[in-house]
C-alpha cells in the first residue's frame, strides 16, 4: 500500500499534466485531507470558474448569481497569476458592461451576442 505522501505527489505531479485530476475511494480514506493538502499547497488565491487556453491566449470566466457583480480581489489575483488577456463575469443582470480593464460583466441573456468566438 502507498503512504500517503506518496499518493499527495502523485496527485501533484498528475496536476502538472492535466488541468483537472478526481479523487475517488471508498468513504473515510482521506479525499477530503488529500484535497486540503493540495489546496493549502497550491492556493495562490487564484481561483475561476473556468480557465480556457487558445493558441498560448488565457481567458477566465466566473459565474456570478447576481445582476450586480463587482471585481473581487480573487479575481484580481486570477487575472495576474493566471495571465488572463480577458476575465468575462457571468451574471444575472440584462446588461452587459465593463467592470475593469480587461474585465466585463456579461448578462447570460445576452451571452449568445456579447461573447466573442475564442480563437
Amino acid at each position: 500500500m502507498l503512504e500517503r505522501r506518496e499518493h499527495l505527489e502523485r496527485v501533484k505531479q498528475l496536476l502538472r499534466q492535466f488541468p483537472v485530476v478526481g479523487l475517488i475511494g471508498a468513504r473515510q480514506v482521506g479525499k477530503t485531507t488529500m484535497a486540503r493538502a493540495l489546496s493549502a499547497t497550491w492556493h495562490t488565491g487564484a481561483e475561476l470558474d473556468l480557465l480556457v487556453v487558445r493558441g498560448g491566449r488565457r481567458f477566465g470566466f466566473e459565474v456570478k448569481r447576481t445582476d450586480a457583480p463587482r471585481v473581487t480581489a480573487a479575481m484580481r489575483s486570477a487575472i495576474s497569476t493566471l495571465g488572463l488577456e480577458r476575465l468575462d463575469v457571468l451574471h444575472a443582470g440584462v446588461a452587459t458592461f465593463a467592470l475593469a480593464e480587461s474585465t466585463r460583466a456579461v448578462a447570460v441573456s445576452r451571452l449568445i451576442e456579447d461573447l466573442e468566438p475564442l480563437r
